[in-house]
C-alpha cells in the first residue's frame, strides 16, 4: 500500500515541478496520467483488502478481545489514517477503479473528467429510473 501511495504522490509532485519549470504540456500530461493510473491501482488494493468495520462488530462473549483505546483491536485491519490515505482520496482512487478501462483510460488521457463522467452516469440512471415508472 505504501509503494502505491508513494507512486500516487510522485507524479503530483513531477506536474507541480514541471508547471513550475514551465516545461511542456506533454510532461504535464504524462504525470497525469501517471497519477491516474496510481489511484486506479489504489482503488482495486481498496477494494480487495479487508474492510475496518471499526465498533460495529462490538466485543461481547465469544466475539474476542476488543481491545483498549491505546491498542486496535486483536488482529483488526488496518483504517485509512494508519496506512495514510485520506477518505476523498480512496473514495476517488475506488470510483476510477469501478469504471470501465475504456473510460479510466480516457479520464488518464485528459478526454474526459472524472466529474463529466459523475454527471453522465447519474443522468443515465435517472432516465433509466424514469423510464422504468411509466
Amino acid at each position: 500500500m505504501r509503494d502505491v501511495d508513494r507512486a500516487r504522490n510522485r507524479p503530483r509532485t513531477q506536474g507541480v515541478f514541471a508547471k513550475r519549470q514551465k516545461l511542456g504540456e506533454d510532461v504535464i500530461g504524462f504525470a497525469y496520467t501517471i497519477k491516474t493510473r496510481a489511484l486506479v491501482r489504489l482503488g482495486q488494493l481498496l477494494k480487495d483488502v479487508q474492510k475496518n468495520v471499526g465498533a460495529v462488530s462490538g466485543a461481547g462473549p465469544g466475539r474476542g478481545k476488543r481491545g483498549a483505546k491505546q491498542e486496535p483491536r486483536f488482529n483488526a485491519p488496518p483504517t485509512l489514517a494508519e496506512i495514510d490515505i485520506d477518505k476523498k482520496t480512496s473514495m476517488v482512487a475506488q470510483e476510477l477503479a469501478s469504471l470501465p478501462a475504456a473510460t479510466r483510460e480516457a479520464i488518464a488521457q485528459q478526454e474526459t473528467t472524472i466529474a463529466k463522467v459523475r454527471r453522465e452516469t447519474k443522468a443515465v440512471e435517472l432516465l433509466v429510473k424514469f423510464a422504468g415508472e411509466d
